[in-house]
């Protein structure tokens, strides 16, 4: 059930598992994954989302779709340092960002 995930990389986990395997196997991680800092990982998040992106079809739309997770990727990994300090607690806390991330996966 990925439309109930909380954040992307959980959201890629649930929805298609071959294709994220690849995608982080095969693009991901021969660019550097996340070493070398986090300029370098936040890069290689973006270029691998772009590309699995072009992957679904050669138009600008699925470059536009793949960008767009890229960033969100990117925002969830430099937000979340404080998002841990900031959570709702319990049951209250993972529906609120189920439900924010819902949102994001619709308008993208």
């Amino acid at each position: 059930m990925p439309y109930f995930s909380r954040t992307p990389s959980e959201f890629w986990q649930r929805w298609h598992i071959t294709l994220s395997s690849w995608l982080r196997d095969y693009l991901y991680i021969p660019l550097g994954g996340s070493r070398h800092g986090s300029f370098n990982t936040f890069r290689n998040l973006v270029l691998t989302m772009f590309l699995g992106g072009l992957w679904h079809g050669a138009n600008w739309t699925f470059a536009v779709w793949g960008l767009a997770h890229g960033i969100i990727l990117v925002i969830y990994h430099a937000l979340e340092p404080i998002t841990k300090k900031v959570l709702l607690p319990g049951i209250v806390g993972k529906v609120v960002a189920a439900v924010i991330f819902f949102h994001l996966v619709c308008i993208t």
